[in-house]
């Protein structure tokens, strides 16, 4: 039986962690203040002849999961956030036979998608076996986002809920391949390094703006750890 047991976990070694925001320079110069992202490093292949996927998530995500690159620039950017074209880049990728998904996706309902902003579960539906959405509020009063209780309790609950689905998918034997788009360390930054609680950041300053993207950095830190640590009992 145990022999039996190895051979499932084997197979459960793709899972693509996919930080918003996360600047890679800045990564660099707070490793001593990250120790998860330290081990990576460490164990990891760095590669530095690559192309940008895009400018930001509008693109970014589409063009990732379509494993293209186009062109990056403002203004091709501001295009794809009028709906006709992002929807036209989606149909795109479900005409591509080895995008991302279907690669991962590959003996079907293999695979687990989290998704953040984009909606995946709605795009994609032929390509996954479990897809899950953090809830988004598009327009938050950010004016009155310090003070918003009930925008810093979602945000908290988003970032909660990417432990259970993490777990969730190494529970799941039919799953063998995650697709995990965290929300952080994307602003608005809701995590105090200092005091370490959640609270939203005032970013009106630099000091301030600092302190809450380094918070969202030490969440994703938490979050690779659980990744890292839940992940030695599978072999690669």
């Amino acid at each position: 039986k145990l022999e039996q047991v190895n051979l499932k976990l084997e197979k459960k070694n793709k899972v693509i962690l996919l930080f918003d925001e996360l600047d890679y320079k800045i990564l660099k110069l707070e490793l001593n203040n990250l120790p998860s992202f330290k081990i990576l490093q460490n164990n990891s292949i760095k590669y530095s002849n690559v192309i940008a996927p895009g400018l930001e998530t509008f693109d970014v995500i589409p063009n990732l999961i379509n494993l293209k690159s186009r062109n990056v620039g403002i203004d091709a950017n501001l295009k794809l956030k009028k709906k006709e074209n992002y929807l036209n880049l989606i149909n795109d990728i479900n005409k591509n036979e080895k995008n991302l998904f279907s690669i991962l996706n590959k003996n079907n309902n293999e695979l687990l998608i989290l998704s953040y902003y984009h909606k995946l579960c709605k795009h994609f539906n032929k390509y996954f076996g479990e897809c899950f959405e953090h809830k988004y509020y598009k327009k938050p009063d950010y004016r009155n986002l310090i003070k918003n209780k009930e925008v810093l309790k979602s945000h908290v609950h988003n970032y909660e809920l990417n432990f259970k689905i993490f777990d969730y998918f190494l529970n799941n034997n039919e799953l063998k391949s995650a697709f995990l788009h965290i929300q952080v360390p994307h602003a608005p930054y809701f995590y105090d390094p200092i005091q370490k609680k959640f609270k939203f950041i005032n970013t009106d300053n630099q000091f301030e703006h600092d302190k809450g993207y380094f918070g969202g950095l030490v969440l994703a830190d938490n979050y690779l750890n659980y990744v890292l640590e839940k992940q030695k009992k599978y072999k690669f």
